[in-house]
């Protein structure tokens, strides 16, 4: 609204330039739902059904950002550790400084179980053994034998199984194994395996192995394996 348009993203899904009639019925029916809400300010007992519902749903998490005490009552197989050390009385004083990222972590990224260590040096989280589906959202965390299913971005990976998902700006190491990915300028280690992957962006770099997909653009190490079942079509050798 801020520069007076609207945008809309991903309608129709795949195939999407097949279905025109469908697109346009989606998009006067958001136009639609749009024009009421912002115009009609009233909450109608529906809408209050609703809000509640979704209140209900992050109620959890929101009781555990409000106190460390709450966090390892509401989630006692998260295991929380700063700079590798389990005692709660030094936890506790770095809690108020991971509460923002562990609330997107519960909330984005369908965290449940599993080890968060926060890297005082690092300023960073660091994740093992956690899985993730689905995966909203997840950024700017280490991830290490995590299984995931979602979008990443701005992390570093080590032997972690992920499918299905979208990493971006990520540095992939140590025997990850990658499947039917979207992956964008990133780095790809030389024991990581990737299949009916989609590599973009010039800033990608693959060390790894490619067994299927496209290698639409980026850098390509002579350390790595490309499969004849690779389609590449622009890339630099370094």
């Amino acid at each position: 609204m801020i520069k007076n348009y609207l945008e809309f993203r991903y309608i129709g899904g795949k195939d999407y330039q097949k279905k025109p009639t469908e697109i346009i019925e989606l998009m006067e029916y958001m136009i639609t739902v749009l024009y009421k809400s912002w115009f009609n300010v009233e909450y109608s007992d529906k809408n209050k059904t609703e809000l509640i519902s979704i209140f209900k749903k992050y109620q959890k998490p929101i009781d555990a950002y409000n106190s460390y005490e709450n966090f390892i009552k509401l989630y006692p197989n998260i295991e929380l550790t700063v700079d590798l050390n389990k005692d709660k009385k030094v936890v506790k004083i770095y809690f108020d400084t991971i509460k923002d990222k562990l609330f997107n972590l519960l909330t984005d990224a369908s965290l449940k179980k599993g080890l968060i260590n926060y890297d005082s040096d690092k300023g960073r989280l660091q994740l093992k053994n956690v899985k993730m589906f689905p995966c909203y959202n997840i950024e700017d965390v280490d991830l290490i034998k995590c299984n995931i299913n979602g979008n990443v971005t701005d992390c570093n990976i080590f032997s972690c199984d992920i499918k299905f998902s979208t990493l971006k700006n990520c540095n992939i190491y140590s025997d990850s194994i990658l499947h039917e990915c979207k992956i964008n300028n990133s780095y790809i280690g030389q024991k990581c395996i990737v299949t009916k992957g989609y590599i973009y962006g010039n800033n990608s770099i693959m060390t790894g192995t490619m067994k299927s997909g496209i290698f639409r653009s980026g850098q390509i190490s002579k350390n790595a394996t490309i499969s004849d079942n690779v389609e590449v079509i622009e890339y630099k050798n370094i």
